[in-house]
């Protein structure tokens, strides 16, 4: 390499450090680089699409965002907690019922073990836009029936059925007990060391499933009454 070339090169270097904005410390704390990442990332069954729980820092709101797979644009926001005073503390989780027109949301949840929580959950029919408390105590691991209709959920180490239009739950399992006998939901060893078959990757919290005719459900029950606590 000649040394004109040299130079040139060492210019050319040179005004492109010097050209860049210095980095400050502001810039550091502001949030300036932070990097862009994607919260509860959902593809939809029935679309070419995908949704996504975005944050407005703006607003101090949250949305479930629509996005299409083969532009990577946003289509609509499903649902904007800033229109939503009863999810003024944001939304934690979501999923869809089977025809994807509505949404279970969860929010103030509470941890049980590291993966597993309770929390209050709200029924949203993207298509009528309403909002509606489902209980006014905590559950988990709530699931749509696959027509839609009802929702099976767990508490207290029981099972339970919402029906929809009712707004009336059954009890199906009553022997229950913390520390004794778990219905549907697994123990702490089980989302620690078993992912779930359904879901590659994801710890296996829930212990039951609807029949495709939704007229059924299947759990497990594990019976605990002989294990010691250890503290």
């Amino acid at each position: 390499m000649s040394l004109n070339k040299i130079t040139v090169l060492f210019l050319v270097v040179s005004l492109t450090v010097f050209s860049q904005k210095k980095i400050t410390i502001e810039d550091i704390y502001s949030g300036a680089f932070r990097t862009k990442e994607m919260y509860e990332l959902q593809s939809m069954k029935n679309t070419n699409q995908y949704t996504v729980l975005n944050f407005d820092r703006a607003t101090r709101s949250m949305q479930i965002d629509l996005y299409d797979f083969t532009t990577l644009k946003k289509v609509s926001t499903l649902i904007d907690t800033k229109d939503q005073k009863e999810l003024a503390d944001g939304i934690d989780s979501y999923s869809f019922s089977k025809d994807e027109k509505m949404i279970l949301i969860a929010n103030n949840s509470n941890s049980i073990y590291r993966h597993s929580f309770t929390a209050d959950y709200y029924l949203y029919s993207i298509v009528t836009k309403e909002l509606t408390k489902l209980f006014d105590f905590q559950v988990q691991e709530p699931t749509f029936s696959p027509d839609g209709k009802k929702i099976a959920y767990a508490k207290e180490n029981n099972i339970y059925i919402y029906d929809i239009t009712s707004k009336q739950s059954t009890q199906i399992t009553t022997d229950g007990e913390k520390n004794k006998v778990i219905n549907g939901i697994t123990d702490w060893v089980y989302e620690e060391e078993f992912n779930d078959p359904r879901a590659s990757g994801n710890p296996f919290i829930r212990a039951f499933d609807w029949s495709l005719d939704s007229k059924k459900i299947a759990y497990i029950r594990f019976d605990e009454s002989q294990v010691l606590n250890f503290r």
